[in-house]
């Protein structure tokens, strides 16, 4: 189907969005820091579709290192996760979904279905880019 990019400093947790991803039929790239996600990249036969990654990073934060990677890989779509607060998500232009930690499956898959449909209604619907949340929050 689609190879994604997960960026992600928590290794359980880049491991686990790896897994459900691969068995949803996607191939993953996974990295720790932005250094190693832009190695990553560029060893790669094939652009990501899609990136997902955790808004700090330990070397640039996340918002750098997407648009680094959009200015590399043209048409990447983005998504972001993070335990802060989905302000912080909602207010980045670069992003065209953002998942709040902890997140579930079912969100997980439905922001990288929409991410590659191009939707950028994020799995809770709600017309927002973040999952699960009205938009009056």
């Amino acid at each position: 189907m689609a190879l994604i990019l997960i960026v992600d400093d928590d290794p359980q947790l880049r491991a686990a969005a790896g897994r459900v991803l691969r068995l949803h039929g996607h191939e993953t790239l996974e990295a720790a820091d932005a250094r190693e996600a832009r190695q990553r990249v560029e060893e790669s036969e094939t652009a990501p579709q899609v990136a997902l990654m955790d808004l700090v990073l330990p070397d640039l934060a996340g918002r750098e290192l997407a648009s680094v990677l959009q200015t590399h890989v043209p048409g990447i779509k983005i998504i972001f996760t993070s335990g802060f607060t989905s302000r912080e998500g909602r207010d980045l232009d670069v992003a065209d979904h953002f998942l709040r930690k902890p997140f579930s499956v079912p969100d997980l898959v439905a922001a990288v279905q929409e991410a590659l449909s191009g939707s950028r209604d994020a799995a809770g619907g709600s017309g927002s880019k973040e999952s699960g949340e009205s938009e009056s929050s």
